[in-house]
């Protein structure tokens, strides 16, 4: 009876630990999105809080009002831009879809000169045979609306957050830290501010790398006279904040308007592209990242893959600082407090 109970016993505790597993999966996958958000704010209050500390210590000003400052800055910043970029992103989105139906069905004409170009081209669906039989209409209208307030309301929600972090920082660490042993909370605190040294520097080389291809591409293509230039230079400077993949992703748009023009400044402005991006991705971005953040191309794009799947574009856009933490606690937790101290 006792051997009988005591499996019964083991019997019950693995069943629980199985099913504690798995509900904690289940959460995690029904919260990762906002997980991100949140994560997304605490990047997002590191030059913050940094600007606010920098002014409260340089211009003897109080916190708050640093902080105060800072914000209306920022938002300042954002609204002009929007001001600035709005009627123009409004008046050549259009022309944007035009040159790139006609880049696209250029490209369909050349390939169905070849056997092997047709059978490419019958794979690609029409958009009348997408059209028809949409019963499901009102769902996808829905889920437009949807996405679009989510495009709205995400982005204000993870700004309030970050001032909400920036206003009292310690706060916020001190309690995350208090859940740790005591033994581990100095460490813990170490381990913190090189998370957020890491982020700020991080921050700093994607603006570096934004400004240049964003400027170069607009002056490539005002100098060759191609259209859109605007637009393209600010498309291209939004997705190079998504290392490797978003350079990649801008540059289709700008060759294809491009071959509207002429195959030949295609041709141009996609060499010249291509060296501009591995100028900026081989020298300038690696200079300003080299003493703070070496990661390996191949895990950073696993990692974009594998959050792309997940929860898509957001994934996408926070798998960089995602990797570069990972790999900051893992150096410091890991490899400098586990293994090497034990050896």
């Amino acid at each position: 009876m006792d051997s009988n109970g005591s499996f019964a016993k083991r019997s019950v505790i693995a069943v629980g630990i199985v099913t504690a597993i798995f509900l904690a999966l289940w959460l995690v996958k029904s919260s990762i999105t906002v997980v991100l958000m949140v994560f997304a704010a605490g990047v997002l209050a590191v030059p913050i809080t940094w600007c606010a500390n920098y002014g409260a210590g340089r211009f003897r000003f109080p916190r708050w009002l640093s902080l105060t400052v800072v914000v209306m800055v920022l938002v300042g910043f954002l609204a002009a831009l929007g001001a600035i970029t709005a009627s123009r992103v409004g008046e050549q989105a259009g022309e944007l879809g035009e040159n790139l139906q006609q880049s696209l069905e250029e490209i369909t004409d050349f390939l169905r000169r070849y056997p092997w170009g047709r059978a490419v081209v019958a794979t690609i669906p029409k958009p009348g045979d997408l059209a028809q039989g949409d019963s499901d209409l009102p769902s996808r209208v829905l889920g437009i609306f949807s996405n679009t307030v989510q495009g709205v309301t995400w982005p204000l929600l993870v700004l309030l957050i970050s001032i909400y972090f920036s206003a009292e920082p310690r706060l916020h660490i001190d309690g995350l830290i208090r859940l740790l042993p005591p033994a581990y909370r100095d460490r813990a605190h170490e381990v913190s501010g090189e998370l957020g040294h890491t982020i700020r520097w991080w921050l700093f080389g994607q603006g570096i790398s934004m400004l240049i291809l964003g400027v170069g591409t607009t002056i490539l293509l005002v100098v060759l006279n191609i259209p859109l230039a605007f637009l393209l230079g600010l498309l291209t400077a939004f997705m190079t904040f998504i290392p490797i993949l978003g350079p990649i992703i801008a540059g289709v748009p700008v060759v294809l308007v491009a071959l509207s023009v002429s195959p030949g400044r295609a041709l141009i402005v996609g060499g010249f592209y291509l060296v501009l991006q591995n100028l900026e991705g081989s020298f300038i971005t690696p200079t300003i990242h080299r003493r703070i953040i070496a990661m390996p191309p191949a895990l950073i794009i696993s990692v974009q893959i594998v959050l792309a799947a997940l929860v898509g574009f957001i994934g996408v856009l926070l798998a960089m600082p995602l990797v570069a933490c990972a790999m900051v606690i893992i150096r410091m937790v890991y490899i400098e407090d586990m293994l090497e101290r034990r050896s």
